[in-house]
């Protein structure tokens, strides 16, 4: 897999001072980090492979396939006959040497999760792994709809079918990941939440070696408070939701831990816009620059003002990738994710010294070795996943060349 593969040699060679390069994906932190922007589709279509080639043409590097909250459970027999087809639809594409999006499926619980494995056996390898809903490190007493694993936590029984499964494979296959979503209550509410991340701290240790990266869910945990944020805030500005989140972020992406992981941003649930409470968030100077007010309209007009803010955002709290409910958000959240010309520069100069400090090419900011190289070496990691823009270059020449790309 690479990324920005819909676009043209030309837009390649306008954009990238260098140009994102193929996955390798037997590289663990390389693999969790180029996710980029993750879309569901849901099992229940009637055309899904034709729905997952749209969402290919929008540039999907990462595909959920959903079993759970999306599907009803009378739908839910139909739904496994189109993974099974989706299945089939992947090992062609293997077969021919084509490249893909990465594949997960999400089940509805860790025995249904079990279950899948068992009847659909070995071609669940085409799949790159499993995202895991309702994960919780803490053992609950709830029992899942499936009346199974009862009295114990729903994170050790998923992780426990995963490393079963993996190890029932030849060495020579990938491995089937575990992508455990947090988003339980007892994350929620500040009286559980130490111990809970306590508790998933101690899981990801003792199962490091199938986690890829762990994903937040928001709706469920705003759920717990008859909350939703609107297309006119981000995440941060609702310490209710943050606060927890950005606490997942701490305990689990601790560089100093010997088991760091990446954990991806929430998703964004908001596309067309009609009436609108605040003024737009995307300052009209860097369109005007580039001729490209009719852009700026556009992401006006379908709510990405709000997204873009929450990504820039994400990033600065630690979070890497985003969870996306509509196909026109993947190559913007992509995008994003580019790293800019000055910021490879200054990477770039904090790598080149072992002490001491030194000043940015532009003359703007310091660049010290030490307390700077962890972030250098994560953007030299971005730069190779996503890319380097070429000086003068930014996100909006990206997703306006990829709009083009769509739209031909």
């Amino acid at each position: 897999m690479k990324h920005f593969m819909q676009l043209t040699e030309e837009s390649l060679k306008e954009l990238f001072f260098l140009r994102a390069t193929s996955v390798n994906t037997s590289e663990k932190e390389m693999l969790a980090s180029s996710l980029g922007a993750s879309i569901y589709c849901p099992l229940d279509s009637d055309n899904v492979i034709e729905r997952l080639k749209k969402l290919e043409k929008y540039g999907a590097t990462s595909i959920i396939l959903d079993l759970e909250d999306g599907i009803d459970f009378q739908k839910l027999e139909f739904a496994e006959e189109n993974l099974k087809k989706v299945l089939d639809y992947i090992e062609k594409l293997e077969q021919n040497n084509k490249n893909h999006p990465y594949f997960f499926v999400r089940p509805r619980s860790p025995y249904h999760l079990a279950d899948l494995l068992k009847r659909l056996g070995h071609s669940m390898r085409f799949l790159t792994g499993a995202a895991l809903p309702k994960f919780e490190g803490s053992t609950s007493n709830k029992q899942d709809k499936f009346q199974k694993f009862e009295a114990s936590a729903s994170g050790y029984n998923y992780l426990s079918v995963i490393k079963k499964f993996n190890q029932s494979l030849d060495s020579g296959h990938s491995i089937f990941w575990g992508m455990p979503i947090i988003e339980s209550e007892s994350i929620a509410n500040v009286l559980f939440r130490l111990s809970e991340l306590g508790a998933l701290r101690e899981l990801a240790n003792k199962f490091h070696d199938v986690i890829l990266c762990f994903r937040v869910g928001a709706t469920d945990i705003s759920a717990f408070y008859g909350i939703r944020r609107s297309k006119d805030f981000t995440i941060y500005q609702s310490q209710l939701l943050s606060n927890p989140l950005i606490d997942v972020v701490s305990v689990l992406s601790d560089s100093l831990n010997e088991n760091s992981f990446y954990v991806s941003g929430a998703v964004w649930e908001h596309f067309s816009n009609k009436d609108r409470l605040f003024k737009p968030q995307l300052r009209a100077s860097p369109f005007e620059k580039r001729e490209s007010n009719k852009l700026r309209t556009k992401l006006l007009l379908d709510d990405m003002d709000g997204l873009i803010r929450e990504v820039e955002l994400d990033k600065i709290n630690g979070f890497f990738g985003k969870t996306v409910i509509h196909p026109s958000h993947i190559a913007l959240v992509n995008s994003l994710y580019v790293v800019p010309y000055e910021e490879y520069q200054d990477a770039l100069d904090v790598l080149s010294r072992e002490t001491g400090v030194g000043t940015s090419e532009n003359h703007d900011k310091m660049n010290e070795s030490a307390p700077h190289r962890n972030w250098a070496e994560k953007i030299m990691l971005r730069a190779q996943i996503y890319g380097v823009y070429n000086a003068g270059k930014i996100y909006i020449d990206c997703f306006e060349l990829a709009q083009e790309v769509f739209n031909d």
